[in-house]
């Protein structure tokens, strides 16, 4: 069943692909071929079961592919833009596939995060800002993997580097689009390049995270004496990271009625902030209480580097 629903998904990839390189024009069809192809044989190669290294080599290849568009981007017509948004979106399509099968491999992982950041560089360029691109999404996909992969355990420190990196580079293209407002509320906002400053609206009221759902009926004595002992911690961690956030939106108003920005290392810590404490209530929804607490720890240590 799983391999039928990949087959049709490459099919209408196939077909959307056709529709828009007829679009694209004569210089830059080569090029879109080549990374259309490669877009198209990551996804054939994202089944259970697949060679790490292999899917590894793949998804670096093919993210790494448009970058052969950077010498031509002067010479892009007003139809190129919508045929290379719509390769932008197939490359994205295809690693969330190759996400749903990479398991727990830090390198597969640490691969697609560099791939995410690569389309999320290439989304970022000025070239692009008055096109509707916006790389936010693609850091931000960057940015959770790099963050699973600090909370692994892993001591690669190369890990927290390219973490500091995508974070920065979110930061540094929301700063520059009139998005200056901290943590991940308006992570999502595609179009905030089209935005003038002044009317990118604050976010509501900080409010503190919900402590997760925890089904306390199901766990053992060990998990209900771990949950018992995290959950007053989630609160107070929750609660000082809302009131974090709250604080440097007050400092960003401030900043921006005399027409200066908030720092975007500030910016970027406020989105690791968020960020793991959001990893730490998914993983203490999945009962895994003791990688919660360190994703916790983190996210608290975080708030610590804003004062």
């Amino acid at each position: 069943m799983k391999s039928r629903h990949i087959l049709k998904a490459t099919l209408v990839l196939t077909a959307s692909a056709l529709l828009a390189g007829a679009q694209m024009s004569s210089p830059l069809r080569p090029q879109y071929d080549r990374v259309q192809g490669q877009v198209q044989n990551v996804r054939r190669s994202a089944v259970p079961g697949a060679n790490p290294r292999q899917l590894a080599a793949g998804v670096s290849s093919m993210a790494g592919g448009f970058q052969g568009f950077y010498p031509m981007l002067g010479s892009f017509t007003p139809g190129d833009y919508g045929a290379n948004q719509q390769l932008v979106r197939d490359a994205l399509s295809a690693l969330a596939m190759v996400e749903a099968v990479a398991g727990a491999d830090p390198q597969l992982r640490s691969a697609l995060a560099g791939a995410y950041g690569s389309l999320g560089d290439y989304q970022a360029r000025p070239e692009f800002q008055r096109h509707g691109y916006s790389p936010v999404a693609s850091y931000g996909r960057a940015s959770g993997l790099m963050r699973g992969l600090v909370l692994s355990g892993n001591s690669d420190r190369n890990f927290e580097r390219d973490l500091e990196r995508y974070a920065m580079s979110m930061a540094t293209w929301n700063a520059m689009n009139g998005n200056i407002w901290a943590g991940l509320n308006n992570r999502n906002q595609e179009r905030a390049g089209e935005q003038n400053e002044a009317n990118v609206p604050p976010p509501p009221e900080r409010q503190a995270m919900a402590v997760p759902d925890v089904d306390t009926a199901s766990l053992n004595e060990q998990e209900r004496a771990a949950w018992d002992d995290l959950r007053p911690r989630f609160v107070a961690v929750s609660s000082r990271i809302a009131q974090a956030l709250s604080n440097l939106d007050g400092l960003s108003a401030r900043l921006r009625a005399q027409r200066m920005g908030v720092n975007a290392a500030d910016l970027a810590t406020s989105y690791r902030m968020q960020g793991f404490l959001e990893d730490a209530a998914a993983l203490i929804q999945k009962k895994n209480f003791a990688d919660g607490r360190q994703a916790l720890d983190r996210a608290d240590y975080e708030r610590k580097r804003l004062r």
